[in-house]
């Protein structure tokens, strides 16, 4: 009986290495299927978010590329509205330019012709360039005299003209101006 004692528990042992093998391998296989299948699903995680950061990579790439071409035509509008202003400066620069000379011409031409105005006047009130002590000769130079005087008022109501277009010039320079300056871009 000793005999079959001891069988038994060898036999005992055996089976208990011999589960105890299978419960290890059955642990390690299923360790070893845990670990493939959580390292399948985290490559598949993994992946997924790759192609997301790829996605969301091409998405912001295209954002910042439309955001730079609206950037390049404000840039564009900018440069073309400051070169309209700047043009329609330099006509207004030419026109003022044109007007000031011709301003300046009315207004050497207007002195010249009251300094001859006010030599003649001179003249004959001094009795100079008429017979002297007449009644015709005083009735002439009377005629003569509202002549010159009523040039004179002509030459000054010219004079009066160019000093307005001469305002009008100054107007319209200071409207270029302002223009300028609230075209300009801060």
């Amino acid at each position: 009986m000793l005999e079959s004692l001891a069988a038994r528990a060898i036999f005992a042992m055996l089976l208990f290495v011999a589960t105890l093998a299978g419960v290890y391998a059955a642990y390690d296989w299923a360790y070893d299927r845990g670990y493939q299948d959580a390292q399948q699903k985290y490559e598949g995680q993994l992946k997924e978010l790759e192609k997301k950061v790829e996605v969301d990579r091409a998405i912001a790439d295209q954002k910042m590329k439309e955001a730079d071409d609206r950037a390049r035509a404000q840039e564009a509008r900018w440069e073309n509205r400051l070169q309209e202003v700047q043009d329609g400066y330099a006509v207004a620069q030419d026109v003022i330019k044109r007007r000031l000379a011709q301003a300046n011409a009315d207004n050497r031409r207007v002195r010249a012709e009251l300094g001859e105005l006010r030599d003649t006047l001179a003249g004959y009130a001094a009795g100079t360039g008429a017979a002297q002590n007449t009644g015709s000769s005083d009735r002439d130079r009377a005629i003569a005299l509202g002549s010159l005087l009523g040039e004179a008022v002509g030459v000054a109501d010219e004079a009066v003209s160019v000093a307005t277009e001469a305002t009008a010039a100054a107007e319209s320079a200071g409207d270029a101006v302002r223009a300028l300056t609230d075209a300009w871009p801060n």
